[in-house]
């Protein structure tokens, strides 16, 4: 890097990165307001889980992210091997939720994406690692301080909303059309209290 900065061009103009900065103040906000959590309210949503371990975090902290943890689980008993410092995030919504997503978005009412996941405290306790289970957010901060506090590999697994909607950058016509095809089956199939459900989670601010 020391090498090739000599060789950029400086530039004075600033538009572009004023409006960038002006799209994630945006979208930043938007997150923010749904980051939050109130004691007894559950599930956890996964912006409060997200802000709560960026406040937590040390400076320095390597951030990565992994397919799912059940479904390849030898990583526990290798952390546990090498004692290695590594603290697991589990967001357990108990579903395969890209799936659901993509489904949605090709007008398909989800099936065969519940998932039944095993007490990751207990199956921790087991392998010798720390591990917490937390539901409620009053008990999140305290959870997330003891495991990083502890000096082996720790592992907290937070219920947090299945329906929340990861949604693409852009999203194109056959996607907003499919997401209206699986609104009108799933009305028609008997399923509307999950549209229920869907619209409170995601349009928080309305309802």
């Amino acid at each position: 890097m020391r090498a090739l900065l000599p060789l950029l061009p400086e530039k004075a103009d600033r538009t572009h990165l004023e409006d960038a900065q002006a799209h994630y103040q945006k979208a930043r906000k938007g997150l923010d307001d749904l980051a939050k959590g109130e004691p007894g309210k559950m599930p956890i949503h996964p912006q409060y889980l997200s802000a709560m371990l960026d406040r937590l975090a040390s400076d320095d902290a390597i951030f990565t992210c992994d397919g799912g943890l059940a479904m390849l689980m030898g990583e526990l008993l290798t952390l546990r091997q090498l004692k290695a410092p590594v603290k697991i995030i589990v967001y357990q919504n108990d579903a395969l939720s890209f799936m659901e997503l993509e489904m949605k978005a090709a007008g398909v009412i989800s099936f065969g994406t519940d998932l039944v996941n095993p007490d990751f405290a207990r199956l921790d306790d087991a392998c010798g690692i720390f591990g917490r289970n937390v539901e409620d957010p009053e008990e999140l901060e305290e959870s997330l301080r003891a495991a990083f506090d502890h000096r082996g590999p720790a592992l907290v697994s937070v219920k947090v909303v299945r329906l929340e909607l990861s949604l693409p950058p852009t999203i194109d016509f056959e996607q907003a059309k499919g997401f209206g095809i699986y609104l009108i089956k799933a009305m028609l199939n008997g399923r509307g209290s999950e549209i229920l459900d869907l619209a409170k989670t995601n349009l928080r601010e309305v309802f």
